[in-house]
């Protein structure tokens, strides 16, 4: 992960910069699977049972399909942020260009079935939105949030989403500025 300075420097002069993202979460939600693919597939060697044998066969499929998603993710968490001159890529989407990123913010969510969850969240420009309805891949579209004007992005490594949203946050003021963007709001 790039340390405070070095972003800073490598945004001052223009260069790409990547963040990885957390991983710790996309680990265990890839564990998990595999775990109960291996439990499958001993169940489905163990019984003498063909309808169990099929079962537990077409489990241990789902999850050994749950796993290979899961190690997909985590191979896309060491680029969870690529800052690039052109524009910002969120998780392996297509760069979103400077002029249609406003900035990023902490939000707090008190409506969830956990209790109130903290999540970083880029704020989007109204031609933002837009390029987000037309352009925005699946997992774009999922992640954005129509009371916030923005989308939902993940926690970069090591950063809580109050860090994560200061990260971005330098990020796009520095290259607002640097194409002779006004601040958004």
């Amino acid at each position: 992960m790039a340390t405070p300075a070095e972003l800073t420097n490598a945004l001052e002069q223009g260069q790409s910069v990547d963040l990885p993202g957390h991983t710790s979460s996309l680990l265990w939600r890839t564990l998990a699977p595999a775990v109960l693919a291996v439990t499958s597939a001993a169940a489905a060697l163990g019984s003498s049972t063909a309808l169990v044998r099929i079962l537990a066969a077409a489990f241990g499929l789902a999850m050994v399909v749950a796993t290979l998603a899961g190690l997909a993710s985590l191979g896309r968490a060491r680029h969870t942020y690529r800052i690039l001159p052109e524009g910002l890529c969120v998780d392996g989407s297509p760069v979103i260009a400077w002029p249609l990123i406003g900035g990023a913010f902490r939000h707090t969510d008190p409506h969830t079935d956990r209790g109130a969850q903290e999540f970083p969240v880029l704020s989007l420009t109204d031609d933002g939105l837009a390029w987000l309805r037309q352009h925005g891949t699946a997992r774009m579209k999922l992640a954005h949030r129509k009371d916030l004007r923005g989308m939902q992005v993940p926690l970069a490594k090591g950063c809580n989403p109050e860090q994560t949203a200061q990260l971005l946050s330098a990020a796009i003021r520095a290259h607002r500025s640097r194409r002779g963007l006004p601040p958004v709001a």
